[in-house]
Parts: C-alpha cells; structure tokens; sequence
C-alpha cells in the first residue's frame, strides 16, 4: 500500500475584517502569556496572516518564495517559525525545511535561541488561529501523532507497501466521514486510534501497464526496479498527488487490516472488501456496487472493465472510464487513449508505525527542484572543464575564447543535474535510515532508478560508482558544447548585421 505524507490541496473561505479581529485577540492572548513584547506580538500576526494565505494558494511552489519575503521584511526569526510550521502542517519536508532554514540562518546570521523561542511563540499563536476557527494551520496529526512529510523532525514518519498505494495518510475525523465509516461497519463507537487511515491499492498489473507505455514510447525504464512518479492523470488513479507526492511503502504484514474499494469512499460510496479477501462476489460489490452522485454511470464503465479484464487477463485499466469520445477500452487490444482513472482506495485499520514501513518512493521532480544548490564544485569545476577540453583536442587560444564567453565557469549539464539530484537523494536515503525506514527510491516520471549506474551510460560497468559514471557523462557533455561553440564561430554563413565598426554580430 502506498501512503502519502506530503499534505496539499487546501482551500481557504474568506474571512470577515470581524473574523481577523477576533483571532489575533487570540493570538495577542496567546504569545502575551509567554511574555512576548507587542512588537514580537505584531510581527507574529504579520507572519500569521502571510502563512494563512501562502496556504490556500492550493499551491506548494511559493513557500520558499514567502519565507524570504517574510525574512525581509518581517524578520528572519518569523521565516524560520513559518518554515518550521509548514514542516508540522505536513505541507513541507524535513530535508526541505532544513534547506530553507539553513539558507535564512545563512544570509541573516540569525541567533538559535531567539529563533527558537519566537518558533514557540508562532505556534501557540497558529494553534490560537486555529481554535479560533479560521483553521489552515494545524498540524497533522495521525492517531495522536504528529506525522510531517518528508522525515522524522521530531515526529513519526509514514510510507508504503506493495500492492498498496497512496493518497495523504491522515485520521478520517470528519463527520462525513464517520457516517461513511459506520455505513461499512465501523460505529460511531470506534475510537479514534482505531479509526483507518487511507492509501490506495496497486494492482501488479496496472504497473506492468507503466512499463508498457515506457516501451511504447521509447523512454524509460522497462526493468524490475522501475518505480514510476505519480503524475496528476495517473492510470494508478487521477489528482493523488494533490494529496501528496511521497509514497509510503507499507509491508505486506499490515494487509491484514486493511480493506479498499473503487473510487473515494465518501464521494464513490463503495462498499470496501478486505485486501485478502478472494470472495469473488465481494471484490466485485467494493469494485462495481457504487452509491456516489454519479454512480450509475460509474458502476456500469466498472462491470464493462471487469468484463475486459476478465477476457484479457488484465486488471491494469478496471478503474479507467471513458475515452475523450465516450468510448470504452476494447478487450484484446493494448490501450493508449486518454482517459480518466478513479484510485483504487485504502483504509488501513489502525494506521501504521514507523517498523511497518517497507520503502519510501521520493519523487524525482520534487528532489530536482530541491537539489539545484547542491555544492558539486570538488567534481565540475574550471580546471575540470579545461582538462575535458584539453583532453579532446582543443587549443589553449579556444579554450581561452569559451572562457571568455562564460562557457567555462557557468556551464551546466543534464548530468550535472543529476549529479547534484544524486548526491542530494544519497543524503536522504542516509537520514531515512537513521530514522528506522531502510530503504529510500526515488520514483521517476520514466521509472529511471537513479542509483543504478546503468540508469545513465549503457558503458557504465558492474558494481561501477553512479558519481563515476556521470563525471565521464560530464566530459562527453562539455566536448559536444565546445564542439558545438567552435562550430558556430567557424561558420562560414555571411552574417546579417554588420556592426559600425565592420564587426560581425
């Protein structure tokens, strides 16, 4: 099952000038008994208001953007509470918090302690927020834990297991949800502890699926290590990553209590069947038995899917509906249309435990984006790049030319990339580690498993080191750009600007 624990997709009402006055009462309140000055009471309220929207943007690309903004003009002390906060709301990864704080500690030379301090102050204020109403700034909390998205800051970590898969791991709380879960057999009297927490399942076939269209279209990885990234139209089911990006791999122990159905319980209104379960009839009514708005429609496309993957043996398209023309898949053919895909849901009874966690599926996107400060200057530096040059048969006056157009000291490759993503994920499958989870993957939008050297050069050899591999990648890159430069300087083209001074531009 897989699990995920980077939280998005909120959404904020407006609130009322009335509203905003009441809940920096609280606030006031709150940090004024802790004997916070009324200038660290405003600056509090400024960061409050400035999170509070950063939020229900219903976005996660801006929150780096909105610490250095609040670090300027609020202070760098408020920036690290709100990162920090961020991290509790499950919105933000520990590695990632790290990264924005040590770059704000960096560029103010701020003082630990008083970071610190003003961090407590800001959480008692966003939890004043909170009771106050207003909400958008809690902390997750799972079965009386707090859980954040990327590690174990002092808190639980969360993840996934085969064939399970996942939407955010968070306590079904909700009225609406209870009525759902007492509607399959679980009362009002259940505790919260014991109350499920959701994932979504994966059906071996729909993987085999991925590596088809990986082999269809000729890019990626068709091998027993691909681990594919959710994108937002996903035969595993559409918009789970507005739920959250890193799954959470659980061990096939947990199966035992866990059940799972067509579509969202709530919105679907399946009826669930144990994941172990091999009653026919009761794995086609959690599939097919469908009560949600729209549920006619939905349990007709299931039963004709069924149908299908009776026929053909395969089970990778039974959650898919009609194609953009209002077709279904037909038996006996491979299908490529565009369609849309309901996840297949999980409730694990419980919740889970850190010691049940068999594996993390990182998304490489999301390590990309966070990797592009990471320091590879003992590897790709000038000296290194003049060597390849040298090494490939170009002149020192060449050299001297790309220098002086900047090729030399701001170049930057595709394997430069990846050896800043590889060194950056090497760093947190360690951290993973020492928080008890063994094994970290990174999942690829093409199933690219980049720990394995031959992910990057079909030359790469046996048990040879992937840094390796991708500083001679380096060196290919660099000679085909000077190649490249030297071509379009020798060019024999007449040129279509002539400058005053006869120069050819």
């Amino acid at each position: 099952m897989t699990s995920n624990n980077n939280q998005r997709g909120f959404s904020a009402r407006n609130i009322t000038k009335s509203e905003k006055a009441r809940a920096n009462r609280f606030i006031s309140a709150a940090v004024s008994r802790s004997g916070a000055s009324k200038q660290e009471s405003d600056n509090i309220k400024k960061t409050i208001w400035e999170l509070r929207s950063v939020v229900s943007r219903d976005r996660d690309s801006g929150y780096m953007k909105a610490a250095t903004s609040v670090a300027t003009d609020i202070g760098p002390d408020y920036a690290i509470a709100a990162v920090s906060r961020l991290g509790d709301m499950g919105l933000v990864g520990d590695i990632e918090v790290e990264s924005m704080i040590s770059a704000i500690e960096k560029k103010h030379k701020t003082n630990r302690n008083n970071s610190v301090r003003i961090t407590r102050l800001f959480n008692q204020a966003a939890d004043a927020v909170t009771e106050s109403g207003i909400g958008l700034l809690a902390p997750k909390v799972i079965n009386g834990r707090t859980i954040g998205s990327g590690g174990n800051r002092n808190r639980s970590a969360t993840s996934e297991q085969k064939p399970l898969g996942g939407e955010t791991v968070e306590r079904a709380a909700s009225d609406i949800a209870r009525d759902y879960y007492a509607s399959v057999g679980l009362g009002q009297d259940v505790p919260d502890e014991l109350m499920p927490v959701s994932g979504y399942v994966i059906h071996e076939d729909q993987i085999k699926k991925k590596r088809q269209l990986a082999m269809s279209s000729g890019i990626g990885n068709v091998e027993s290590d691909a681990i594919f990234e959710l994108g937002d139209e996903d035969i595993l089911g559409d918009g789970l990553t507005a739920h959250g990006e890193i799954e959470v791999v659980l061990k096939p122990g947990v199966s035992g209590r866990v059940s799972y159905g067509m579509g969202n319980g709530v919105k679907n209104g399946n009826k669930p069947v144990r994941l172990n379960s091999t009653n026919k009839e009761d794995v086609s009514d959690a599939l097919s038995n469908l009560d949600g708005s729209n549920g006619k429609i939905e349990s007709m496309e299931t039963m004709l899917n069924l149908l299908a993957a009776s026929i053909d043996k395969d089970f990778a398209d039974v959650n898919s509906s009609l194609d953009e023309s209002g077709s279904m898949r037909r038996s006996g053919q491979f299908d490529s249309e565009k369609r849309t895909h309901k996840p297949l849901e999980a409730h694990v009874l419980g919740g889970f435990d850190i010691d049940e966690i068999e594996q993390i599926n990182y998304p490489f996107t999301k390590l990309q984006k966070m990797a592009a400060n990471q320091d590879i200057s003992d590897v790709v530096n000038e000296s290194f790049i003049n060597n390849t040059l040298v090494k490939n048969g170009f002149t020192i006056e060449e050299i001297e030319y790309m220098s002086s157009t900047g090729m030399t000291s701001r170049t930057n490759t595709e394997s430069m990339d990846m050896l800043r993503s590889y060194r950056l994920a090497v760093k947190m499958r360690d951290k993973y580690q020492e928080s008890g989870i063994n094994k970290l993957m990174i999942a690829h939008p093409s199933g690219i498993n980049i720990f394995n050297p031959l992910s990057h050069s079909k030359a790469a050899r046996p048990g040879q080191d992937v840094e390796e591999v991708l500083k001679e990648n380096i060196e290919i890159e660099i000679a085909e750009m000077g190649k490249k430069l030297m071509k379009e300087i020798r060019s024999s083209e007449k040129p279509s600007l002539i400058s005053r001074r006869g120069g050819k531009l």
